[in-house]
This record gives structure tokens, C-alpha cells and sequence, in this order.
């Protein structure tokens, strides 16, 4: 389970705009980004059938993941990857959908 938590860690980190908050030591992160809107990310990834939570303060997409993800990662990524490049080229704006945490 460690060495899937590095791979979603580092995936995220190797897209564009992405940054994971922190230096995560459990099973649930949150990442986020400074270049454009992650709520939009997280709208598009919900419309390709993707759980997504969200928080505040920072404003972060907010994943928990298991020994399940282990099949999805690589897709999640993948998505991930698209979905924020059509975000920062402004082709996806974000819903008004309320995050749900808050710090």
C-alpha cells in the first residue's frame, strides 16, 4: 500500500500545474494547484466517473485510497493528466459545487 500512495504522489506531482500539499504519511491527500482552478479538475474528473472530494484552504482535490485503487491508478493518473491540461488551456470551467472539508 506504500508503494501505491508513491505512485499516486508522484504521478500527481509529474503534472503540469499539480502540487500534493504537504508530505502526506497516510492513505489520505489532498493536492492542488496554483496555476489554475482545481474545482474545474475536480468537476471534469466527477463527469468521467471519478470520486472526488474537495476542500478548503487551501483549495485541494482530497483523495483517500486502498489496496482497490491499486487496478485504477494508472487510468486516475491518466485522466488526471488530460483533465488538467484542458483546465489550464481554459477549455473547462468549474461548476458552482461547494468543497466539502474545510481546515
Amino acid at each position: 500500500l506504500i508503494q501505491l500512495r508513491k505512485r499516486f504522489l508522484s504521478g500527481i506531482d509529474a503534472i503540469a500545474g499539480l502540487r500534493v500539499i504537504g508530505n502526506p504519511q497516510t492513505f489520505q491527500f489532498a493536492f492542488g494547484s496554483d496555476q489554475f482552478d482545481i474545482y474545474a479538475v475536480a468537476d471534469a474528473m466527477e463527469d468521467l466517473n471519478w470520486k472526488i472530494g474537495r476542500a478548503r484552504e487551501p483549495h485541494s482535490i482530497q483523495l483517500m485510497i486502498n489496496r482497490s485503487h491499486h487496478l485504477t491508478v494508472t487510468t486516475f493518473l491518466s485522466d488526471l493528466e488530460k483533465v488538467s491540461d484542458r483546465v489550464a488551456a481554459g477549455n473547462i470551467k468549474a461548476r458552482d459545487i461547494q468543497s466539502v472539508y474545510a481546515n
